[in-house]
C-alpha cells in the first residue's frame, strides 16, 4: 500500500510487492513498515470537469 499523508494513494504491483518483501525477508526485516521519499509526478486539477490523473514514483532502495 502507497500511502501519503495518511491517505492510500495506490499499490505496488503484485509482482512488484513479491519481489520486495521477498528482499525484505532475506535481509530478516520479514515484518517491517517501509518508508521511502516520493514525487507526485503528472496530472492537473483546473476545474471538476478539466482534471487528469496524477502518479507518484517512488525511490525505493
Amino acid at each position: 500500500m502507497v500511502t501519503i499523508d495518511g491517505e492510500t494513494v495506490g499499490y505496488l504491483s503484485r509482482q512488484n510487492a513479491r519481489s520486495y518483501r521477498k528482499q525484505l525477508k532475506q535481509m530478516g526485516h520479514e515484518r517491517i513498515i517501509c518508508k521511502c521519499d516520493a514525487m507526485i509526478v503528472g496530472g492537473w486539477h483546473r476545474s471538476a470537469s478539466d482534471q487528469g490523473k496524477f502518479g507518484v514514483k517512488l525511490d525505493l532502495p
